[in-house]
C-alpha cells in the first residue's frame, strides 16, 4: 500500500493535493480528505475530543525527517485506524480500529515520517 499528497513535496504515485491525499492499495484508488498536523502542538492535540470523523476523512501527521513515533488514543473519543508511513510514502504498519481514550502506547517503528 503506498500513499501520495502534496505534503511531501513529491508524488510518489499520482496527482497530488494540498487537502487531500491518494492511497493505493491492490490497484484501488482512494481520496482522502485531510487536515494536517505538521508542528508539536497540532500532532500533540491531533483528534482528541473529537465525537465524529468523516469515513473518508483522517488527520495527516508530518515530520521532517524519519524516527520513531508512539501514538496513544488519550483523549480521542473515536476509533481509528492508525497508518505509519515511511518516507518513501509505503505503509509499514497499520493499528486497526484503535481503542477510544486508551493509553497503550502504538508504535509506528524507526523509520516513520507520516501518520494518518
Amino acid at each position: 500500500m503506498w500513499f501520495a499528497s502534496s505534503v511531501c513535496g513529491q508524488s510518489f504515485i499520482s496527482d497530488c493535493y494540498e487537502d487531500s491525499l491518494e492511497i493505493i492499495s491492490k490497484g484501488k484508488v482512494s481520496k482522502i480528505q485531510i487536515e494536517i498536523a505538521a508542528d508539536p502542538i497540532s500532532r500533540a492535540i491531533g483528534l482528541m475530543f473529537r465525537e465524529h470523523l468523516e469515513p473518508t476523512s483522517g488527520m495527516l501527521f508530518t515530520y521532517e525527517k524519519p524516527a520513531p513515533v508512539i501514538f496513544w488514543m488519550k483523549n480521542t473519543l473515536i476509533p481509528l485506524d492508525i497508518i505509519f508511513i515511511d518516507s518513501f510514502g509505503k505503509v509499514i504498519k497499520i493499528e486497526r480500529n484503535a481503542t477510544p481514550l486508551s493509553e497503550a502506547l502504538l508504535k509506528g517503528g524507526k523509520d516513520t515520517q507520516y501518520v494518518l
